[in-house]
């Protein structure tokens, strides 16, 4: 695991940019469905992109820019220097693992890699980098077992039986 601290400046634009991204979905219609859970919409989108500043600083790549898209952003977060595609899933507790966000996989599932962060141990505006997988590494997952439920069902991928975040370097060479 990786614990990566941001700047104030860095999580102000995350911030800025979580505001943006609502209330375009507003504009167009689209809360979004964070809010179903009892999650505040804007707090939800604002950790998440913490997250991708997060992991960006971990690969050694410009954070990503957050263009406001109408259909969101295609399942994918980021791109290394070698042009391979990031999602990064957070997960607003520690100890969870890393999960689709229904039964839907195949949709879903589009980028080359996928990234899990927790919280930081350190507080506000830390974050723990907690390990990877490889699009095919959750495809594999999904046809050895049955879904979890975890408000509602879901595959997951454990995160114990993630490559663990100190190999997230490697990333470029398996996409």
């Amino acid at each position: 695991m990786i614990d990566v601290q941001l700047s104030v400046d860095e999580r102000h634009r995350a911030a800025a940019a979580a505001l943006a991204v609502n209330d375009n979905k507003a504009r167009l219609g689209n809360p979004g469905s964070s809010d179903k859970y009892g999650v505040d919409p804007f707090d939800s989108r604002y950790q998440s992109f913490c997250a991708e500043i997060a992991v960006s600083k971990v690969l050694g790549i410009p954070e990503p820019a957050w263009p406001l898209y109408a259909g969101g952003d295609g399942k994918v977060d980021l791109r290394t220097a070698d042009g391979a595609s990031v999602q990064v899933k957070y997960r607003g507790e520690r100890q969870r693992d890393l999960a689709t966000e229904g039964l839907d996989f195949w949709s879903e599932l589009k980028a080359d890699i996928y990234v899990l962060v927790w919280p930081g141990l350190e507080g506000a505006g830390s974050y723990t980098v907690v390990g990877w997988c490889t699009r095919k590494d959750f495809f594999s997952r999904v046809t050895e077992r049955p879904p979890v439920r975890m408000k509602g069902l879901k595959y997951e991928l454990r995160w114990q039986d993630l490559h663990p975040a100190l190999t997230l370097g490697e990333v470029i060479k398996v996409a």
